[in-house]
């Protein structure tokens, strides 16, 4: 429970830590994770994740991101990842004509794994560059924190989770963007596990105010 406590307090002091100007409310948006993996031996896994976001407002399909990976288990506490992303954005300009911002990142990300008894406590810190449409160059840093809680108390094995991720801009220096996770984990069976969830999405302007949006989640993961 000391472990627990830590995690907990350190996840509250990222979200205070840049106090906002002002928060406007953003809207309502939906995420859906889908990934399958296939293990190439005992050590090597590659994957395809695929993210897509929904809004309540126009345009209601906001953002496409296809990310194939390639996975090296190192130990059971060390995972390494390299990886593309191609993401399309759309939105409405002032004159209501649908655009399109598209992205072309290299992706390298470390994951580190603390299991403690009854819980799984995860740390990944993920590196992208690249460039879109609307910036010659991008350079950002992604700390993702996640706390499972393993023991079997709720029906159908279900298991909750926690979890925060803040965004890095490199280039600037300023934190974009924060998501604030609380869901639960369900196994359906060996290789496919489903996940729902709720977040909370911060993103900050550039004049330094905030907008927050809910967000309702749903990952489903296919493993061989």
């Amino acid at each position: 429970m000391r472990h627990w406590g830590i995690i907990l307090l350190s996840l509250n002091l990222l979200m205070t830590a840049y106090p906002l100007q002002a928060e406007e409310q953003g809207p309502l948006l939906g995420r859906i994770v889908d990934s399958v993996s296939q293990r190439l031996d005992y050590g090597l896994e590659a994957m395809v994740e695929a993210e897509e976001w929904f809004s309540d407002q126009r345009p209601t399909f906001q953002q496409y991101q296809l990310m194939p990976q390639l996975v090296w288990h190192y130990s059971p506490r060390y995972d390494f990842t390299i990886g593309y992303e191609r993401d399309e954005i759309y939105s409405v300009d002032a004159e209501g004509n649908r655009t399109i911002n598209r992205v072309n990142m290299a992706m390298l990300a470390a994951t580190v794994k603390f299991p403690l008894r009854d819980w799984n406590i995860s740390s990944k810190q993920l590196f992208e560059a690249g460039s879109s449409d609307e910036e010659d160059e991008i350079y950002m840093f992604r700390h993702l924190v996640r706390v499972d809680y393993t023991r079997p108390f709720l029906p159908f094995h279900i298991t909750p989770f926690v979890s925060n991720e803040y965004f890095l801009d490199l280039a600037k220096g300023d934190i974009t963007e924060n998501r604030f996770t609380l869901g639960l984990g369900y196994a359906v069976n060996k290789a496919v596990n489903v996940e729902l969830y709720g977040m909370r999405d911060d993103t900050w302007m550039p004049d330094g105010n905030s907008i927050v949006s809910p967000v309702v989640g749903l990952n489903v993961k296919v493993s061989f």
